[in-house]
């Protein structure tokens, strides 16, 4: 997958699940703002591959190193990833090797089932 079939699908089954009508204007400006990097949770080159995207981003959409990681990952690498984050040099933690002075960059951990018992709530 690229990022332009990654935004075509967005493009495509956004409306079917919006629970909203989409503003189109509002919505070409979000999209346009996404981007797919493919990548393995020990592969230093993915993450190499996401920073010069994160930089091409930035140039195109003049982000000023404001950037948001969504990472769907289980519990169990989750440090490994934000730790290849750092090595990568888009760290958002202690220890930032920031793209830019004054980045502002984010981690979301997306935690499927939190909330449905106490087994999630205790990972």
């Amino acid at each position: 997958m690229t990022t332009e079939s990654f935004r075509d699908e967005l493009n495509a089954d956004m409306p079917k699940f919006a629970t909203t009508k989409l503003d189109p204007e509002l919505w070409q400006w979000l999209v346009k703002r996404i981007y797919y990097v493919r990548g393995t949770f020990e592969d230093p080159e993915g993450y190499q591959r996401l920073k010069t995207t994160m930089e091409q981003a930035d140039k195109e959409c003049n982000t000023h190193g404001n950037y948001l990681h969504y990472l769907s990952t289980p519990p169990s690498v989750f440090g490994e990833v934000v730790n290849q984050l750092g090595a990568a040099g888009v760290d958002a933690g202690r220890g930032r090797q920031a793209l830019a002075p004054g980045d502002r960059g984010k981690a979301v951990r997306h935690r499927p089932g939190v909330g449905q018992g106490a087994e999630s709530r205790a990972e």
